[in-house]
């Protein structure tokens, strides 16, 4: 892929439900304001593959010093070698035996002996990438080599050294667990905050002679997992700029809390997020194993915070959770205390297991049972409920968002940076397939971006041409509209076009081309809406698409949707990639059938002329024009400078659209293709100019494929 170099910066954003009339009018306010060209100048900092040194084995070293396990075993691959401080070779042996011998720690290396102090190390083959392996009760883990194991002051420590790279994709893994091929991207993101925290983490250390250790006030480390994961990411968090570090969690319920959780006030997330999809109101981390609730006796909270046996009954309000502030204050006769909400919950679960209260998202009540009385805590979740949900970043994945999309659900003001001249877009996703069977060719971020439902804007305008080609002759080949950029005659039409100046006078073609709204919502007083809606049944039937329309509530919000802003529409990308097939083939379905009788391969051909001069005059062309996020349009840029812009033949539809997952975002969108290609392209804070320029650059960039 090209790269580029430049950095972006992701504004924190709170989202308000909007229902009824008023809702498209508040999402294009939203754009208008979260679409404002960056002002930034590309970045000077980058970022450089690392070495990281990590204490592994952290558990097993104390279970042994518990006598809980008596040895502690590493078992040296063929042509690895165990090396004395002097690094003298240490015998054949092929297992090193970690155990306590009358309160001091032993190495068995085959025959030898090492009592504490002792120095070693192993090595792998040259130019071989060994491993260490490590049997344990329930795995065997592999750990890289070069490691040692010192014993100076009578505590071993064994380190390993790996690249950032690989250790934040491993250790991502080890806190997800095995996950499917439709949420790599999930994984992806977490791998991204997971070296985010090692480099903030560099300029806190934790640790004296290694970087990180494998116990979760860390990072959850378990060694080489496999399949290996090619990292080539040319997009990273910008470390530099965390004002705090990064936090993740198990399952946050239905919304994020914030650092205010662990006492920090003032900080960013603060309030956290929301963790749906806004437009479809899709709960993303959901589902029956959400809610928890647990009982305590009242006595045995106080006890273990210290506060005395109180005489008699509690006082009212004995316990208070304030979910603004986020603490907790307990109260009884004798005084009362306050304490951070992950403090307090991190008290009681030392003293009843680390899942007992399983979250901060919970509420208290009082209740008695017998002459005892008790606490019960109802609550949601599992975790802190701070910075990314797992469970919810991998729907978000399975649902066809990238992993940048993903860390920007959770972290509203971070910060992505590339020291690369020539990176693709972070924002970019796409899809690119063959117009005659329907394969995918190449798809970013993988098949489930096939599954993801997008705002078709103005591509349903394609849709209301093969209404007008099917059903309405008379306006296909001769209505023509005068658009001045600004609609002050009729007040059932939008105030304006997306062109301020207008696009003069256009029939359908040019319409398509240009993408004009106002010639479109022109037509809400010349065809029958029922018709319209019949037609557009037959053709979701025809073609296979999962799409319905709204019920619209007048004449306004009809012609709205005919211009292509009901943003309440969507249709998966794969349902694009078939309208595309149909239009390519004239009008054919895959299995030989015409679809629609009325539409003739003619009118279909003139449709397809349409859309091609949407690159040679319409929406697509001319020079490329900045917009939006400096991070989606840089890269196309440089591509096409280097004559990246020659693929002939190219068409199809433009469409900027609202979308986004927990705030609304401008997106552009691209459908269509060339001679034997089709593709699908969706830019994060663009518009469809960029996404057409970008179908095209990957386009090219598949060709050969």
């Amino acid at each position: 892929m090209s790269r580029f170099h430049g950095k972006c910066i992701l504004f924190p954003g709170r989202v308000t439900t909007i229902t009824g009339k008023s809702a498209c009018w508040l999402l294009v306010l939203a754009i208008s304001i979260l679409l404002i060209p960056s002002r930034l100048q590309a970045g000077e900092s980058g970022y450089e593959t690392q070495t990281i040194r990590i204490g592994i084995l952290s558990k097993q070293l104390r279970l042994v010093k518990e006598g809980v396990s008596p040895v502690l075993e590493l078992r040296l691959e063929k042509g690895s070698e165990c090396l004395d401080g002097a690094g003298n070779p240490v015998g054949d042996g092929s297992v090193i035996v970690l155990t306590r011998n009358g309160g001091r720690w032993l190495a068995m290396v085959g025959r030898h002996r090492f009592e504490a102090p002792f120095d070693l190390r192993v090595e792998g083959a040259p130019d071989e990438d060994g491993v260490v392996m490590v049997p344990l009760k329930d795995e065997t883990r592999r750990y890289p080599l070069p490691l040692s194991i010192t014993s100076v002051d009578g505590t071993p420590r064994i380190l390993v050294q790996e690249t950032i790279e690989r250790y934040a994709v491993d250790s991502a893994r080890a806190e997800f667990g095995p996950t499917g091929v439709n949420e790599n991207e999930a994984l992806m993101a977490l791998s991204h905050v997971i070296m985010a925290r090692c480099r903030y983490m560099e300029r806190r250390p934790r640790h004296v002679g290694h970087d990180v250790c494998d116990l979760t006030h860390c990072q959850v480390y378990r060694g080489r997992t496999s399949p290996v994961i090619s990292f080539e990411d040319s997009w990273r968090i910008d470390h530099a700029r965390l004002g705090e570090n990064l936090f993740f969690h198990s399952r946050c319920g239905g919304s994020t809390i914030g650092e205010i959780v662990f006492g920090k006030k003032g900080v960013s997330g603060t309030f956290g997020v929301r963790d749906w999809l806004y437009r479809q109101g899709v709960e993303l981390c959901g589902g029956k194993g959400n809610y928890w609730e647990r009982s305590i006796e009242a006595e045995e909270v106080h006890g273990i915070f210290n506060m005395g046996n109180a005489p008699g009954e509690l006082v009212d309000d004995a316990i208070n959770y304030d979910t603004t502030s986020r603490v907790v204050t307990l109260r009884n006769p004798l005084g009362s205390e306050s304490h951070p909400v992950e403090t307090f919950r991190l008290m009681i679960n030392r003293v009843k297991g680390w899942n007992f209260l399983r979250s901060n998202n919970f509420n208290v009540s009082v209740f008695t049972r017998g002459e005892t009385q008790h606490y019960m805590f109802r609550g949601r979740g599992l975790g802190h409920g701070v910075g990314l949900c797992q469970h919810g970043a991998l729907e978000l994945s399975r649902r066809g968002y990238n992993r940048y999309e993903i860390l920007e659900h959770y972290y509203g003001d971070i910060h992505l940076v590339s020291p690369d001249a020539d990176a693709q877009s972070p924002y970019l996703s796409y899809c690119v397939f063959e117009l005659s069977t329907g394969k995918c060719i190449s798809a970013s971020p993988g098949q489930a971006f096939l599954r993801r439902r997008v705002p078709p804007g103005s591509v349903f305008k394609l849709i209301v041409a093969l209404y007008l080609a099917e059903a309405r002759e008379d306006i296909f080949g001769s209505y023509a509209y005068r658009c001045h950029g600004i609609n002050r005659a009729d007040p059932d039409m939008p105030e304006r076009c997306w062109h301020d100046k207008g696009h003069g006078t256009v029939r359908l073609p040019e319409a398509l081309a240009h993408s004009c709204n106002l010639y479109f919502a022109s037509l809400y007083n010349r065809i029958s809406e029922k018709k319209f809606r019949d037609f557009f049944i037959r053709f979701c039937e025809g073609l296979e698409l999962d799409a319905k329309l709204p019920e619209t509530s007048g004449r306004k919000e009809w012609s709205r949707m005919l211009a292509g802003l009901d943003f309440r529409i969507d249709f998966a990308v794969n349902d694009y990639v078939k309208i595309i097939r149909f239009i390519a083939s004239g009008g054919v379905s895959d299995r030989g059938v015409r679809t629609f009788p009325g539409v003739s391969p003619g009118e279909i051909a003139i449709i397809k002329h349409a859309l091609g001069n949407t690159f040679e005059n319409g929406t697509a062309s001319g020079t490329l024009r900045p917009y939006g996020d400096f991070a989606a349009y840089t890269g196309i840029a440089r591509f096409e400078e280097m004559g990246g812009h020659l693929l002939p033949g190219m068409w199809g539809k433009t469409s900027t659209i609202i979308d986004g997952s927990n705030r609304a975002l401008g997106y552009g969108l691209f459908v269509g293709g060339d001679a034997t290609r089709g593709v699908v392209a969706l830019l994060r804070k663009g518009n469809g100019h960029l996404a057409a320029r970008w179908a095209r650059a990957v386009c090219r960039d598949k060709a050969g494929d």
